[in-house]
C-alpha cells in the first residue's frame, strides 16, 4: 500500500495533494515494474519510500536501456546510441507520460511557445495592427483543430491542419499555420511530454512526494523546492536544524502565496 507519510507536504493546498496522490501509485507502479524481482528496494518502494540506494539503481538502468556504454567506445558508436535513446522514450517515458497524464500539458506547453512567437496574431480589421488574442481562447481553438483532424504526421493531415487554422482565422497567413502545425506534431508532442516525464521522475527522486508536483500549476512549489535543497545541505554539512523551524519555513512559505 502507497503511503503518504511526509513532512514536506504538511500545508500544501488540497489540489496539490490531490496531484501527488494520482500520480505516487502510477511512479510506484512503474518503478516495481521496472526493479529486479529480487531487488532489495522492492517493499520500500511499494510503500512510496525512496532507499537512498534507488537513484544509483537507476541511473544504471537508464543507461543500460540508451546503451549510453555505445558513447565511451573509442571511436563513439553514436547510432546504437541513438537507437537506445530511442528505445528508452518510445517503450518506458511516452507510456508514462501518457499515464501521467502529460500530453496535454505538453501540447499546452508547446501551443504557448508558438502562442509568444507571434503566429497567432492577427491583423485588426480597423487599424491593421496585428492583435495577440488571449493564450486560453488559442489553446481552445487549436485543440478544435486538432480533434478535427486525427493526431497523425501525414502530410494529409498536415495540410488539413494548415487549412482550417487559416478558415478559423487562428492564423494569419499559411506560413504561420504551417509553423503550428509543424511544432504540433504527435511525434513532437510525445517527445516533450515524454521529456516532462523523465523530469518528473527525478524530480521525485530528488525532493520525493514534493517532487512530483513538477509540471503542475503549484504556485510556490520552486521555493519549496529551494527550501529543500537548503535542508539536503543542512543534512550534508551535519548541520541539524529543528524539524519545527524547517516546518515554519515552510509554513510561512506557502502562506505567503
Amino acid at each position: 500500500m502507497v503511503e503518504l507519510q511526509n513532512a514536506a507536504l504538511e500545508g500544501l493546498r488540497a489540489q496539490d495533494k490531490e496531484i501527488i496522490d494520482a500520480r505516487l501509485p502510477i511512479i510506484v507502479a512503474l518503478l516495481l515494474r521496472w526493479l529486479p524481482t529480487d531487488h532489495p528496494c522492492r517493499a520500500a518502494v511499494a510503500c512510496g519510500h525512496l532507499p537512498p540506494e534507488l537513484y544509483p539503481w537507476f541511473t544504471a538502468f537508464e543507461r543500460t536501456i540508451t546503451r549510453y556504454d555505445a558513447l565511451e567506445q573509442d571511436p563513439p558508436d553514436r547510432e546504437t546510441y541513438r537507437t537506445g535513446l530511442t528505445n528508452w522514450y518510445k517503450h518506458y517515458l511516452i507510456p508514462l507520460a501518457k499515464d501521467l497524464q502529460l500530453m496535454a500539458r505538453a501540447e499546452a506547453a508547446i501551443c504557448r511557445t508558438c502562442w509568444q512567437q507571434g503566429l497567432f496574431d492577427m491583423p485588426d480589421p480597423d487599424t491593421g495592427k496585428l492583435v495577440r488574442p488571449t493564450f486560453d481562447e488559442v489553446l481552445a481553438k487549436v485543440r478544435s483543430v486538432w480533434e478535427d483532424a486525427p493526431h497523425k504526421t501525414s502530410v494529409e493531415t498536415a495540410h488539413s491542419r494548415v487549412a482550417q487554422l487559416q478558415e478559423r482565422e487562428l492564423c494569419r497567413s499559411e506560413a504561420c499555420a504551417e509553423q503550428v502545425a509543424d511544432a504540433l506534431r504527435t511525434d513532437t508532442i510525445e517527445h516533450n511530454a515524454a521529456g516532462m516525464a523523465c523530469g518528473l521522475l527525478l524530480s521525485y527522486f530528488q525532493y520525493q512526494h514534493l517532487g512530483l508536483l513538477l509540471h503542475s500549476s503549484c504556485p510556490y512549489l520552486n521555493a519549496l523546492f529551494l527550501l529543500e535543497q537548503q535542508k539536503q545541505q543542512f543534512v550534508a554539512s551535519d548541520e541539524l536544524l529543528s524539524d519545527d523551524l524547517w516546518a515554519t519555513l515552510r509554513a510561512d512559505i506557502i502562506a505567503f502565496y
